[in-house]
């Protein structure tokens, strides 16, 4: 059991035959979960190791611990991606928000204006032009 549970440590797909355990109070991503699972495992053994030969229980602890050590720099790796791709989006928010800003305080206030203008100018044009048909009727 112990040796299928560290060579499965490693991989970066979970076996067919594993079963699928419900975490609600996991904290952050799957893999994370997957960590935490994997550290109460250990955890379990140990408790499970205690009464056992002392030697044994040491070498299988010492096993079990370099299996969860292997995976560490995948962590970082994946911790490192996470946090880039949470500057990258802040960046994007950040231009958003600039971006609605200047249409809001700039293009909006403008264009009214250029439709307040036009406005005025076929308003202009109509009162000319039925000025001209009374006229040219009268």
């Amino acid at each position: 059991m112990l040796a299928r549970f560290v060579r499965e440590l490693g991989d970066a797909a979970v076996a067919p035959g594993t079963v699928a355990l419900d975490l609600p109070e996991a904290p952050g991503s799957g893999d994370r979960a997957r960590f935490l699972v994997y550290v109460g495992l250990v955890d379990f053994l140990a408790e499970a190791l205690m009464p056992g030969d002392r030697e044994e229980s040491v070498r299988i602890l010492s096993a079990s611990l370099s299996a969860v050590r292997s995976i560490q720099p995948t962590f970082r790796f994946a911790l490192f991606e996470q946090s880039s791709l949470t500057e990258s989006r802040e960046l994007i928010a950040r231009m958003r928000g600039k971006d609605i800003a200047l249409t809001s305080e700039w293009m909006l206030p403008r264009l009214r204006r250029d439709i307040d203008a036009y406005n005025a100018r076929i308003a202009g044009l109509r009162a000319a032009l039925e000025l001209g048909l009374e006229e040219g009727s009268g």
